[in-house]
């Protein structure tokens, strides 16, 4: 059978890019200043409706939103997915409206529409993450609704068969049509655009839109009836004055407050872990290259007493340093309390260590108390391999004392025999 599907979509601000002009001074969204994408839950609204469509050949889907002219954009979106048409309720006096108000406003534009089975939408707008429009206009119109819905079962004999998914499982329910859906975000996703449909529709424009576009353009959409996107106002669905926009608007906003201290701290103990980090690293290169360099020229000079003077204070100042690292900084750090004072001892160090090191102390952060115990294990990692060369340094030295000696044996030996011919 077929059946006469109405969607309904909002085009809401992206909220990952909201910025101090996000609200105007009475309140509201200023809508005008941020980006604006089709709402997620709109989209999973859209795909059950069009899976309707798909089942039940000679359905339509017509898309109905509310909002600024541009946002039309909303309707093309959906046409290039699968809809048939769409109506943007656009108008000075809806703008400011709350929950109560748009529902109104939609239910009114729903009955001008005519006939109707099912009526479908998302769960809630990211912009205000109420959940109230849908249950509202099922109240207005006088409808059963069926709301968090998963995935629509069946649609037959005049009713539908619902799953919802709830807090605690789902459960599947059955009303009768005509009746008002509002689907959840777990349900399906929407299919993408056809590639077709995106080439027949790209230039299907409002009325608003058509004003602006050239003579030319303005020509090819008066020639195709499927480019003419329909807009309605608050006078052409017959609304009350009182029940929209601002003024049919019992929710108001006293106060605004950004609130930006979280995502600062955040930010700081993200820079502090990352400059932690680089610098156990560097310590690591450092100490690493250091090493290697004293091993070659352990390996490669002749003379092993002259090369362990000149490397044994070298490695003597690293070990001490590194001895002061782990000692007086990090092993204190790690067992200090929270809103403990400065341990001792760091005054030498530079100020941003100091900061991070501190930070550590004062943070429960998971993360940097493991990047706490990371350098304090590269720490003693380095200390062992330093420990190691040290003690290769003294065996070149023995081994040097000792060949020195077998050396100026055999010389007085060969010094002895040589003197004995000689007699």
């Amino acid at each position: 059978m077929s059946l006469n599907i109405v969607v309904l979509a909002k085009q809401v601000p992206d909220t990952r890019n909201v910025g101090k002009d996000a609200m105007k001074e009475d309140g509201t969204i200023n809508r005008a200043a941020l980006p604006a994408i089709f709402n997620p839950e709109d989209l999973n609204a859209l795909e059950q409706a069009l899976r309707i469509k798909d089942a039940n050949p000679g359905s339509t889907v017509t898309m109905l939103t509310m909002g600024l002219p541009r946002a039309s954009e909303v309707i093309r979106e959906a046409i290039y997915r699968g809809a048939d048409t769409g109506i943007v309720l656009t108008d000075r006096v809806l703008g400011g409206a709350d929950t109560l108000a748009t529902s109104y406003s939609l239910a009114q534009a729903v009955k001008k529409i005519g006939h109707y089975d099912i009526i479908l939408g998302g769960r809630q707008a990211i912009d205000g993450d109420t959940a109230q429009v849908g249950p509202q206009i099922a109240e207005k119109l006088g409808l059963p609704q069926v709301t968090y819905a998963e995935d629509i079962l069946e649609v037959a004999d005049g009713h539908i068969i619902v799953k919802r998914r709830l807090e605690h499982g789902v459960e599947t329910v059955k009303a009768p049509l005509p009746c008002v859906v509002t689907v959840n975000g777990s349900a399906a996703e929407c299919r993408p655009r056809n590639a077709q449909r995106v080439m027949k529709y790209k230039r299907a424009v409002s009325p608003s839109e058509k004003a602006q576009l050239p003579a030319e353009a303005q020509a090819i959409v008066d020639a195709r009836e499927y480019l003419q996107l329909k807009e309605w106002g608050a006078a052409f669905v017959e609304a009350d004055p009182n029940q929209i926009g601002m003024a049919g608007s019992p929710t108001k906003v006293k106060a605004i407050e950004n609130v930006v201290f979280t995502a600062k701290v955040l930010h700081e103990q993200i820079a502090a872990r990352n400059f932690g980090l680089h610098l156990a690293k560097l310590f690591a290169k450092l100490f690493k290259h250091l090493v290697q360099l004293l091993e070659a020229l352990i390996s490669f000079f002749v003379k092993p007493v002259s090369v362990c003077q000149l490397a044994c204070p070298i490695v003597g100042k690293i070990a001490k340093l590194i001895f002061k690292l782990h000692r007086l900084g990090y092993s204190r750090i790690a067992r200090g309390k929270r809103g403990e004072s400065r341990p001792r001892n760091l005054a030498a160090f530079p100020h941003v260590v100091q900061n991070f090191l501190l930070r550590a102390v004062r943070s429960r952060h998971q993360k940097l108390r493991q990047l706490d115990f990371h350098i304090v294990g590269l720490l003693q990692q380095l200390e062992i391999r330093l420990l190691i060369v040290r003690l290769q340094l003294v065996y070149v030295v023995l081994f040097g004392r000792l060949q020195n000696a077998r050396r100026n044996g055999q010389s007085h030996r060969g010094k002895s025999e040589n003197d004995g011919h000689n007699q």
